[in-house]
């Protein structure tokens, strides 16, 4: 038994664990398998981008970030706040239509609860995966609530990212806000 995953990923990896493997003909959405004995493949269409990111579970609902004596598991987090990307760079995927245009992001809320767990969990390191950090207006408040964090609780240590392709004011803001409190 083999499958592909065509687009991203977070609701077709619980789909496919869900099919057994005896199942003949599978109907998972944007994704191929291959039959281990005949060899058949069966791909489904396309799905439709996940435009409501709300419905995309935290993996921190889940995931321990401490061990049995409470010292942090992970000494950096990698997170997405936002999926998407405006431009066509010749070099990258995320703005050809293989992610999306049209950034779109998480909701605030999830990002606050998220942070604030991995701040009192002590891991020292948070590095956004997104493609343009400081291209949307409510990146300033994501700013504002790392500038928070590290007021109140003293991490994170380091906050890495992929700046915006265009610093505009907002971009430079954010920098000398993150800059401003340490």
């Amino acid at each position: 038994f083999g499958s592909r995953t065509l687009g991203k990923r977070s609701f077709t990896a619980s789909t496919i664990a869900a099919v057994s493997s005896t199942d003949s003909v599978v109907c998972v959405t944007t994704a191929s398998r291959s039959g281990f004995f005949t060899g058949a493949v069966a791909t489904s269409a396309p799905r439709e981008r996940q435009r409501d990111l709300a419905r995309v579970p935290s993996p921190f609902e889940v995931l321990e970030l401490t061990d049995a004596e409470g010292r942090p598991r992970y000494d950096a987090v990698t997170y997405e706040t936002t999926r998407g990307c405006p431009y066509k760079c010749a070099f990258c995927e995320w703005g050809t239509g293989a992610i999306g245009t049209k950034m779109i992001g998480f909701p605030m809320e999830r990002l606050r609860r998220d942070w604030e767990k991995i701040v009192r969990a002590g891991i020292p390191n948070i590095w956004l995966a997104d493609s343009n950090f400081g291209a949307l207006k409510d990146d300033i408040e994501k700013a504002r609530l790392v500038c928070e964090l590290k007021e109140q609780h003293g991490l994170p240590r380091t906050f890495a990212t992929s700046w915006s392709k265009k610093h505009s004011p907002r971009v430079q803001q954010i920098v000398l806000m993150l800059h401003e409190h340490g």
